[in-house]
């Protein structure tokens, strides 16, 4: 979304509305992106994406579902926004403590020789 509107959407190459939807697109001024061809798992990760918005983010956010009945969804963006990019710094500081606390168990493993994981290490 830019500025509360719609800027871009992601559908995949099917035509059954194709020509309604591309209509709505242009009326709109929405760019509309294509999935690529024979590519089923870009749409997949796409679905879990939402999936994860509604599952994680609209039950927690008991603020954000009324604003998506105003005409300006400027709100909802800005939360949602917020949202995203705080499950994304979560997602990667998890990350790191894992890859660092790994990085110490390996270390110590590697030190003792006695230790029958040491020598696939």
């Amino acid at each position: 979304m830019a500025d509360g509107k719609i800027a871009v959407i992601l559908s995949d190459n099917g035509s059954e509305f194709a020509k309604y939807f591309d209509e709505a697109c242009r009326r709109f001024n929405i760019i509309n992106m294509f999935s690529r061809v024979k590519t089923p798992k870009d749409n997949v990760v796409d679905e879990r994406f939402n999936r994860t918005i509604q599952e994680e983010f609209m039950e927690v956010d008991e603020y954000f579902e009324p604003y998506l009945t105003e005409s300006n969804l400027v709100k909802a963006n800005e939360r949602l926004t917020e949202w995203l990019i705080f499950i994304t710094l979560k997602d990667l500081i998890n990350l790191l403590i894992t890859d660092h606390l790994l990085s110490i168990i390996i270390t110590s493993f590697s030190r003792n020789r006695n230790c029958h994981l040491c020598t696939r290490l």
